[in-house]
């Protein structure tokens, strides 16, 4: 078997490893973030539509990172019949649960039981509304 016989399956089989490994790497010039995209493709945008269509690709290629998840702050209480007590029921399925915001990021959890549920809710809210005033900061 010749030299050149031996050393072309090797080197064949480097070029066969390395090829998709270079091809993968951008080139310089390419952006790497949605802003370089952008800056780079805009100039050439002669119209809105262009435009558009030039985000929306740039868009494709670098998606928006998913957007902050805020945590809210849940405050419970329940109505035993003589007023509010802080905390969740002792048999909650015997009442109804209402979701109440009261600021920015926060929310009262309330249970009233199911048998003072009426159509006129008025002393319900009234109730609730106190007690997170007093009870939720």
């Amino acid at each position: 078997m010749t030299v050149a016989a031996r050393i072309l399956p090797a080197c064949v089989g480097a070029l066969f490893f390395c090829i998709p490994a270079s091809a993968q790497t951008p080139p310089p010039s390419s952006p790497r973030t949605y802003e370089d995209c952008i800056l780079q493709n805009m100039s050439g945008a002669t119209t809105d539509a262009v435009a558009r269509q030039l985000r929306e690709a740039c868009r494709g290629k670098f998606p928006a990172p998913p957007p902050e998840r805020k945590e809210v702050a849940v405050c419970e209480g329940h109505f035993d019949g003589l007023g509010m007590r802080d905390g969740a029921p002792p048999n909650e399925p015997d009442y109804d649960v209402r979701e109440l915001p009261y600021g920015p990021q926060r929310i009262a959890r309330v249970f009233f039981p199911k048998s003072l549920v009426t159509t006129d809710d008025r002393l319900l809210e009234r109730e609730a509304g106190s007690w997170i005033r007093r009870s939720c900061r």
